[in-house]
């Protein structure tokens, strides 16, 4: 990645500030941007040059021209409405009218290739595997469709910009324990069900490598390989860090899906620092 002199993260949040910093020590001049005025002087004092910008769903704040002075933008902000919002009959998702106006400014702007990280929530619940080439679902959630509708505008950046989607699982480790906040909890339903889960550090280290093979124009899974059932990773977690273990119903299956992420593996040459997600580490 030594050719590339300068990166923005929008959304310098739990993966997107460790992604900043790992940008930051290979020697990138990085721009990352926070909604809160009081994580200014973290973003600082971590090396990045720090700028307060919302998208409400027009961005506000500061220069976001001067933001987007980089090469590379990754976009790693939650598809999150805020609970004033009262969507309008025919209205695009929030999320959808905050990447409309965001890729607008990017057309304009001198960045070449956009990273943008979505989810493995917009897949249906097939029962068996998905990958990049299964149809998104035709979802009633507001996120998802939130989702779909970005991805979709992301891609018309192309061809005079590059575009890269990377759609992750739960992103877990450190602070972020599956189960702990189930402790104690009776008759959880989906025991059985396999996750789709990855562990922070390796999420860093795939979105460095899109980057850094220049994978553009394309969607990558971005889950570890092994789908361990939610019942024994919450189990395994409460034995291993000392909290009373949930419970689940009997035969507690929903429809559920097992995501992927052979293109990762195959194409980017990736190998998993955590592929099964009963060995994450937590504090």
């Amino acid at each position: 990645m030594n050719h590339i002199q300068t990166i923005g993260v929008l959304g310098c949040g739990w993966l997107g500030l460790p992604l900043a910093k790992a940008f930051v020590a290979q020697g990138i001049r990085v721009h990352g941007s926070t909604t809160q005025v009081a994580k200014l002087e973290t973003l600082a004092q971590a090396g990045i040059v720090p700028f307060h910008i919302q998208l409400n769903p027009l961005p506000e704040g500061d220069d976001l021209q001067a933001f987007l002075d980089v090469a590379v933008l990754v976009i790693d902000i939650p598809p999150t409405q805020p609970p004033h919002y009262t969507p309008q009959a025919g209205s695009p998702p929030w999320h959808a009218q905050q990447i409309q106006h965001l890729v607008s400014k990017i057309k304009q702007s001198g960045v070449q290739s956009v990273v943008y990280i979505s989810s493995t929530s917009v897949y249906p619940n097939t029962n068996t595997w998905v990958d990049e080439q299964t149809p998104v679902a035709e979802s009633n959630s507001d996120l998802d469709k939130g989702l779909v509708a970005a991805e979709k505008l992301i891609q018309t950046l192309h061809p005079t910009q590059n575009w890269a989607i990377l759609r992750c699982g739960g992103l877990l480790g450190y602070n972020r324990v599956p189960g702990k906040y189930f402790a104690g909890r009776k008759n959880l339903p989906n025991g059985d069900n396999p996750v789709n889960f990855i562990f922070r550090d390796d999420a860093v280290q795939i979105i460095q490598q899109v980057i850094a093979k220049q994978a553009w124009q394309e969607i990558f899974n971005v889950v570890a390989p092994e789908h361990p059932t939610r019942k024994l990773i919450y189990a395994h977690n409460a034995q291993q860090l000392g909290f009373e273990a949930p419970t689940f119903a009997n035969q507690s299956t929903e429809p559920y899906k097992i995501v992927s992420c052979q293109k990762v593996i195959q194409q980017l040459d990736y190998q998993f620092a955590y592929p099964n997600p009963l060995h994450f580490r937590y504090e």
